[in-house]
């Protein structure tokens, strides 16, 4: 053979062997060339989980409570209906819920933890307004957090609250300067003596407030909002007429509203008075209610008179005899109350506060059948 053919033919053969060889690194170099690789669609690596939960269909709502509504639903599994999946996003709107504003809706921060696909599962949403429409939609995840669409939407409305604040029961009122009193209180609940109530209103009038008189108080402008049940409330109020006496009551609702009756009736002493007495007429099963200012070392009589040429210390009823420390005091006398004093006839009596046997405070009323 001459040395030209053989040259061709090692040619040939080197040709041939280049091949093989990228045809064999092709092979093992470059995974998107595997049919069966991760790049081309083939099967995942054993144990990685793909399959979402089943999307619920079967969400309804149900016993409608004043603040709450019940969810009950069909659960999902952790892969479609077979397993448990790992948590539930329950959300709630007021507008209808879509996949477009799933993200606006509020999420609810306790949801259940999922129970086995198949099984029914109920829960109560808490903390909503009352007499509201809502709707409800929820997603279930595994704990491959693999998601599953959104549920249909649920929706339901809270009843109508009924529940009134309690009333207010120890309302008071201290002059501070001829023209302002400092009211205070224990803030009322919404619903009895639980939650924050919506709106206080504050009246004073010169005679007794209750439903009767309510109409004719003089509203307060500008009373706060009422704080959670149980924290002292404070406010100064101003009023028309320097040194005067006032009754001051509120009322308290809610955000139906559901009024509550009226509070107990604080007696205001004027600034720098020393006595203030109401009703100024009594009917026999009614209280005659007074407040007197003491002011601090002195001898204290507080005395009902049927006449009033009698000077201090001549009282027929001696209400109070006593020394007393420097402040403002309260009193009530029932005319039929054998406890405090012999029953007396109707008629006209005049009432002193007397310090030192000097007089110092003048009111009357009149006691009828």
């Amino acid at each position: 053979m001459g040395i030209a053919a053989r040259e061709v033919r090692l040619r040939v053969c080197a040709f041939a062997l280049a091949v093989i060889v990228a045809a064999l690194c092709a092979s093992c170099g470059d995974d998107s060339s595997d049919p069966a690789g991760p790049g081309n669609g083939g099967p995942p690596p054993d144990g990685l989980d793909t399959l979402a939960p089943a999307t619920i269909g079967t969400l309804v709502c149900k016993a409608p409570g004043t603040g709450s509504l019940a969810l009950q639903w069909v659960a999902p599994g952790d892969d479609g209906w077979a397993g448990t999946a790992a948590e539930y996003d329950i959300r709630y709107s007021c507008s209808p819920i879509s996949d477009q504003s799933w993200g606006t809706a509020i999420r609810d921060a306790h949801p259940p933890a999922p129970v086995p696909g198949n099984e029914l599962q109920v829960m109560r949403v808490t903390g909503l307004d009352a007499n509201t429409l809502y709707y409800f939609a929820v997603k279930t995840r595994d704990e491959a957090a693999n998601e599953s669409g959104m549920s249909n939407v649920a929706y339901g409305v809270t009843l109508q609250e009924i529940i009134p604040p309690a009333y207010v029961t120890d309302l008071t009122a201290v002059a501070i300067d001829s023209v302002s009193f400092s009211l205070t209180w224990t803030a009322p609940g919404d619903d009895g003596v639980a939650g924050t109530a919506r709106v206080y209103d504050l009246r004073f009038a010169y005679l007794p407030i209750d439903d009767s008189t309510w109409d004719g108080a003089t509203p307060v402008a500008a009373v706060p909002e009422p704080k959670p049940a149980g924290q002292p409330e404070t406010l100064i109020v101003a009023v028309p007429s320097p040194n005067r006496s006032y009754v001051f009551a509120l009322k308290t609702a809610d955000e139906v509203p559901n009024w509550s009756d009226v509070s107990n009736t604080a007696l205001g002493l004027g600034y720098g008075s020393y006595l203030f007495a109401v009703p100024n007429v009594v009917h026999a099963g009614e209280n005659l209610w007074m407040v007197f200012r003491a002011p601090g070392g002195g001898h204290v009589r507080v005395e009902l008179y049927r006449y009033t040429v009698h000077p201090c210390g001549q009282g027929d009823i001696v209400l109070i005899s006593s020394v007393l420390t420097e402040g403002v005091y309260t009193l009530t006398y029932d005319f039929y109350d054998p406890d405090q004093q012999d029953y007396e006839p109707a008629a006209w009596y005049h009432i002193r506060v007397c310090v030192d046997g000097l007089e110092r405070g003048y009111d009357r009323v009149q006691f009828v059948h």
